[in-house]
């Protein structure tokens, strides 16, 4: 899970858009966030979206083989952080698993 402002964008709708263009040669489903297919072989996909209760972006990962879901979520959460132009040390992005 990514901790952040979401007032750093004008809206969440660039967040996603720019999320599925980092992942655009990977497999995406769009409902109810962005699915992306990471790696087939081990069906290992994370799920990225917003939270409706709190003011988070949320990302999912989950896979038959615990070690490649581990590698792609840090994988992923990478992607976001560098999308958001922030670093874990500036503060304000939390990255832990529920």
């Amino acid at each position: 899970m990514i901790k952040h402002p979401t007032s750093m964008y004008s809206s969440r709708i660039e967040l996603l858009k720019s999320v599925m263009k980092a992942f655009s040669d990977r497999e995406i489903n769009d409902i109810d966030g962005i699915k992306v297919q990471l790696d087939d072989e081990s069906n290992t996909w994370s799920l990225m979206r917003f939270s409706t209760t709190e003011p988070l972006f949320r990302i999912y990962t989950g896979g038959k083989d615990k070690e490649i879901v581990e590698s792609e979520h840090i994988k992923a959460v990478g992607v976001v952080k560098k999308i958001l132009g922030c670093m874990e040390s500036k503060g304000g992005i939390t990255n832990r698993k529920e």
